[in-house]
């Protein structure tokens, strides 16, 4: 009996593929039966195309701790319809001039790279990367306001 699956197979290659990344990026299989539970051969399993078996969440929790970088929760926020962004850093809520220029500051750098980026007609791969991280930065800014806003919802003192 098939089991009917939500997603179309080239979306399970790319969480395998997310896997095989996360491996690689906390040290290799051998590295990670350290990190997580598992052994080598099992870890190895997460990765590769021919198997059914793909990483529980806990073993994704705790390489992508250990790697610093959340590649499996990228992917599985795009496959939700969610765009994953980083925490901001503590700010006091009360700093609404800060999170003003936060914001400005991050926007207008955004507009000052596109616009070079564009000078040419085009933007070519490394000036996608430098605007990508000038992007982030700047939705880096909106989130730390939303958090101050949320804080300010909900009454809690800066």
């Amino acid at each position: 009996m098939t089991i009917a699956r939500l997603f179309s197979n080239e979306t399970y290659e790319r969480l395998k593929g997310s896997a095989r990344d996360l491996i690689s990026a906390a040290g290799g299989p051998r590295r990670c039966q350290g990190i997580t539970r598992g052994t080598e051969s099992l870890l190895s399993r997460y990765g590769a195309r021919q198997e059914e078996v793909f990483a529980p969440i806990d073993v994704i929790a705790d390489l992508e701790k250990d790697a610093g970088e959340p590649i499996v929760t990228r992917l599985l926020a795009e496959l939700s319809g969610h765009l994953l962004v980083p925490v901001p850093t503590a700010q006091n809520t009360a700093n609404w001039f800060g999170h003003l220029s936060g914001v400005l500051a991050g926007g207008s750098q955004v507009e000052v790279a596109l616009s070079d980026a564009l000078s040419d007609g085009r933007i070519d791969v490394a000036e996608a990367r430098a605007l990508r991280a000038k992007v982030l930065e700047a939705m880096t800014q909106m989130a730390s306001l939303g958090t101050a806003l949320d804080h300010a919802i909900e009454g809690v003192k800066p």
